[in-house]
């Protein structure tokens, strides 16, 4: 008898707790319930653990050193095969998900897609657009230390380079470029694009969350800041 299968593929930032987790494998072992669901854990400093229970996914430390960066869960029985994958992205903040389903049943497989994918709307991240946060933060603070760099740095740094002002352009270009890419690099850490409140990910993820607050009131403040200063420089000149 010829098998249905289905693949879908989704992209958004993941945060998976374990009432998410315990939830998730219910809905996948209700149509599995003669089968085995078997979960491959892929940690951050390049081990992987396979037929792991979902009982030892929960009861994981998950260490900064050793923290969980991929989750896969296969469960098949005679009739239906679902395999369903969490990716941690490196780049950018969007995890990458993976389902498969396979069985005899059309309308069975449809259902089953159906139901796994409505319990992404409770693990997806209330995240903006990646362009957006980007805009939203980086810029500003860019802009903030450019303003700064420029109009204060280069007032310091002048009489130490008389007759040089070319090297004076490219250092103040090079700490700009610097201060960009340091910005891009807290967008990684601040906006993870895979989260597993379980052991200890739950602390740092409340850390995160904290020093995202933080970072937001940096912008606001430093954005008055920035305009008061070229208000009042352009009336002291």
């Amino acid at each position: 008898m010829s098998k249905v299968t289905i693949h879908t593929y989704h992209k958004f930032p993941i945060k998976i707790d374990e009432k998410e987790l315990r939830r998730l494998h219910n809905e996948i072992e209700s149509y599995v319930k003669d089968g085995t669901i078997i979960y491959t854990i892929k940690y951050s400093n390049k081990v992987s653990v396979s037929d792991a229970t979902l009982e030892e996914v929960l009861k994981d430390e998950n260490t900064k050193k050793k923290n969980i960066q991929g989750l896969s869960i296969e469960a098949h029985d005679k009739e239906n095969h679902i395999s369903l994958e969490f990716q941690e992205a490196y780049i950018h903040q969007n995890a990458k998900i993976k389902l498969y389903i396979s069985g005899s049943d059309k309308r069975t497989v449809l259902d089953i897609q159906s139901h796994i994918e409505d319990r992404f709307d409770n693990i997806k991240e209330n995240y903006f657009k990646v362009s957006t946060i980007t805009w939203l933060t980086v810029v500003p603070v860019y802009l903030i230390v450019s303003y700064i760099s420029v109009f204060y740095l280069s007032k310091l740094l002048k009489p130490y380079f008389t007759n040089m002002t070319p090297i004076l352009e490219i250092l103040l270009m090079a700490f700009n470029i610097g201060i960009g890419l340091l910005s891009f690099y807290a967008i990684y850490k601040l906006f993870p694009s895979l989260s597993f409140l379980i052991g200890y990910g739950i602390n740092r993820y409340n850390t995160v969350v904290e020093r995202r607050k933080n970072l937001f009131w940096v912008v606001v403040v430093g954005l008055i800041l920035t305009f008061f200063g070229t208000i009042i420089q352009i009336l002291i000149n």
